[in-house]
């Protein structure tokens, strides 16, 4: 939103990125993104294979695990314009410096193999500009609302809400 469109106003007054799939650890080639670009083109509907939603990979709960296997609305296909649309907003963000003119937290579980941690910290260093918070949760995977010992996560997210509100602005 702040990149393709005017940061001076937004339609939220602090932001808060949970593990950001900005920098996949399973790096795409140029090959697959066009693949991915030309389907979107030709059959925005067609899906295109990703992996890992049948794994342990989201969660450190074998609870949540076995939710998603069970889950029939859970599966291994996107269609072709959402996976595009999603390496384009990637390869955006990564190479874009964001000016935000809210509070921003964003969180990372550092034991989360889908994205790497070091590359969305260097992102958050190199290129977001404002009261930018960055906050890593050791022993955390993927989806941190949904790893063991989540309470605290959420505690600490109502601490960093309530702390933002004081710059919020009344309409």
């Amino acid at each position: 939103h702040c990149v393709r469109r005017s940061p001076q106003w937004l339609d939220c007054q602090a932001i808060i990125l949970s593990t950001p799939s900005i920098y996949l650890k399973q790096r795409f080639s140029k090959g697959v993104f066009f693949v991915a670009r030309a389907f979107a083109n030709l059959s925005p509907h067609f899906r295109l294979p990703i992996e890992g939603n049948y794994t342990a990979e989201y969660s450190n709960d074998p609870n949540v695990v076995q939710a998603y296997r069970n889950d029939p609305l859970v599966h291994d296909r996107w269609p072709a314009s959402t996976s595009a649309m999603f390496l384009e907003l990637g390869a955006l963000l990564r190479n874009t410096k964001i000016n935000l003119p809210c509070p921003v937290l964003v969180q990372h579980g550092e034991a989360d193999i889908i994205t790497s941690i070091q590359h969305v910290q260097k992102w958050v260093s190199q290129q977001l500009i404002g009261d930018i918070t960055f906050k890593s949760w050791p022993g955390r995977f993927h989806e941190l609302h949904n790893d063991y010992g989540n309470e605290e996560i959420f505690r600490f997210l109502l601490v960093m809400i309530m702390a933002m509100k004081k710059s919020f602005v009344s309409y």
